[in-house]
């Protein structure tokens, strides 16, 4: 396990600062400090609010994840022109269940 996906756990369980982080775990506030900026630009964790004069951070949940719409449209296009539609299989797809395939799909230009 990497060392941002520990903070990540622990924020999952908790909402921490990143002095409790330090506090708990093996890892020095620098450090804490460092995962955590990678994590909020992944989207994986928000600053929730303050306690004292620390920050306050937390996981975000998959619902929370925001879409990016743009691509959502992509993907339908897609699908419809190669004439895909969840009725075809008698499933309902939500987007946040496709949000990696959309992920994918874009990073190898498959998407416009």
């Amino acid at each position: 396990m990497e060392n941002k996906d520990k903070i990540l756990a622990k924020l999952k369980e908790n909402e921490l600062t990143v002095k409790e982080l330090a506090d708990n775990s093996d890892f020095n506030e620098n450090e804490v400090r460092t995962y955590i900026h990678r994590l909020i630009d992944d989207k994986l964790v928000e600053n929730i609010g303050k306690k004292n004069r620390w920050v306050i951070y937390t996981a975000i949940s998959k619902e929370q994840i925001p879409i990016d719409n743009e691509l959502v449209d992509k993907l339908v296009l897609l699908m419809v022109k190669a004439g895909i539609n969840s009725n075809n299989y008698g499933i309902d797809i939500k987007e946040i269940e496709i949000e990696s395939n959309i992920k994918r799909l874009s990073e190898r230009g498959l998407l416009g």
